[in-house]
């Protein structure tokens, strides 16, 4: 009995590996093996791989994203400033358009009742004013005999008349564009038709 109980001694039990310790295949100081297979913990080096990758590519991602945004930040950042730069200027010429204004009600008045000189001096003055706001790209909205226009024209009279129907027979106050940008609509008298 006691040589069963012996060669039971050497049998492998439950969970125990046969083969010897150090008689597999050697493994490196990196953790895999001579045949290309990882020892040990080699699913959880590949995980930890996997991993690092997913959060190198998601934090480049992330880098291109923000790269992007500040493209378009600067880009709108430099729109916005040529825009501001282009109308900087728009009160001061609202302001203006009412000397040219009282210029052209005086021009009208001094027509009716003053010597040919004063009348002159006048539209000099009116005409050298009209050159400062078109140098400054502000321009008046055409009227007399144009078609009323409601986005650029406003109508405070409506007159029965020969003109056609629609089409503007005077103008009252002076419109003006800067640019591309209405600063102030033109009021006008409107022929009714008929």
């Amino acid at each position: 009995m006691s040589e069963t109980n012996d060669e039971n001694q050497w049998a492998p039990q439950w969970g125990e590996s046969s083969v010897p310790e150090g008689a597999g295949p050697a493994a490196d100081a990196t953790g895999h093996s001579a045949n290309g297979g990882a020892t040990g913990g080699g699913a959880d080096a590949v995980s930890l791989e996997e991993q690092l990758r997913n959060e190198i590519r998601q934090l480049n991602d992330r880098w291109l994203r923000s790269e992007a945004e500040m493209d378009n930040l600067r880009r709108r950042t430099r729109r916005e400033l040529e825009e501001n730069a282009k109308f900087a200027n728009q009160r001061l010429l609202v302001d203006l358009m009412e000397v040219v204004d009282n210029l052209q009600r005086a021009l009208g008045a001094a027509n009716q009742t003053a010597e040919g000189s004063l009348v002159a001096g006048v539209q000099m003055v009116a005409v050298q004013f009209e050159d400062v706001l078109k140098r400054h790209g502000c321009e008046r909205v055409p009227t007399v005999g144009q078609t009323f226009d409601p986005n650029v024209h406003e109508a405070i009279q409506m007159v029965a008349c020969e003109s056609p129907a629609g089409s503007i027979v005077q103008e009252v106050r002076s419109g003006y564009r800067l640019h591309d940008r209405l600063i102030r609509p033109a009021q006008v008298v409107v022929a009714a038709g008929g």
